[in-house]
């Protein structure tokens, strides 16, 4: 007799009737989806986002650059008057509606560096550099583009991650729900048992082999109230992860909306500006008219 015994095993399950493997496998693989597509989605946010702080910048360049100018021209205009008013031509009161002005102009400018500072700095930040790193713009807000045509809601699902991804959340949800009720069906599976080591006791006869085979089956038959409850839960999930889509659904709506809204009043917007141009540069020409044929003052040109 010794005091001492050993074993070692090697168990084999194999399932035949289950459906938490197969059900398991959906759910994985409807994982990697999700997370395939927002990844997708997170690179189109980004692609997005740093196309609208990059053409924030050009604008606020071009903001800079116009309040700059109207600046100079605000401050050679307060030279003039101030040699004039020096020179008892004229009276103090147009001096200092000019001085007004100026400090307008000043103010108008610190704005538009401001702004332009901040665009830039969004800018950069998004491109993981430096925000003091200086911004070279190759293209100005007054080159012309192609309108974009209107989109409808079909095209538009088709094409935003975010709803391809809502969907996907819908069929995951319904595959848990079946992983998670699996537990409650019949299971039957094979087992295969090899061992090799000592009697117990060990009687010293040596070693010895042995190998068995199970097959083993499992029916619930106590758990229905259990099960009911489960599946309610579940299936609230698969109704939560509708109702999400819809929201995601009705957000795409709103920003598709949105955008061609802003389109078209955009152009319209422009044209009204650029009818304005027009008629201020006449108003000039007619003020400088006036003002060479002695009818207007320097101020009102």
């Amino acid at each position: 007799y010794h005091p001492y015994n050993y074993n070692a095993a090697l168990v084999l399950t194999q399932p035949i009737i289950s459906g938490s493997v197969n059900d398991q496998f959906k759910v994985n693989k409807i994982a990697t989806q999700i997370s395939q597509i927002s990844e997708k989605n997170v690179s189109d946010n980004i692609s997005y986002q740093a196309d609208v702080y990059y053409w924030t910048a050009a604008a606020n360049k071009e903001l800079l650059a116009a309040s700059e100018l109207y600046l100079s021209q605000i401050k050679e205009l307060y030279k003039t008057i101030k040699t004039r008013y020096d020179e008892k031509y004229i009276a103090k009161n147009d001096l200092l509606m000019v001085n007004t002005r100026l400090k307008e102009a000043e103010l108008q400018q610190k704005k538009a560096q401001t702004q332009y500072d901040l665009a830039v700095q969004q800018f950069n930040i998004l491109m993981g550099m430096a925000p003091a790193t200086p911004l070279f713009l190759e293209n100005k807000i007054d080159e012309k583009a192609i309108l974009p045509s209107s989109v409808d809601m079909v095209l538009a699902l088709k094409l935003r991650s975010d709803y391809k991804a809502a969907g996907l959340q819908v069929i995951l949800q319904e595959n848990v729900r079946d992983l998670t009720l699996t537990k409650y069906n019949p299971y039957l599976g094979l087992n295969l048992t090899a061992g090799y080591g000592t009697g117990n006791p060990n009687y010293g006869d040596g070693t010895n082999f042995m190998s068995v085979a199970q097959l083993v089956l499992r029916v619930p038959i106590l758990n229905f109230g259990e099960r009911s409850q489960t599946k309610s839960a579940a299936q609230s999930a698969v109704n939560i992860s509708k109702l999400q889509q819809q929201v995601v659904v009705d957000q795409i709506a709103q920003e598709v909306n949105a955008a061609w809204t802003k389109v078209s009043q955009s152009e319209t917007q422009i044209a009204v500006v650029t009818e304005s141009l027009a008629n201020a540069d006449e108003s000039l020409e007619l003020n400088t008219f006036s003002y060479n044929e002695g009818k207007i003052s320097l101020v009102d040109v």
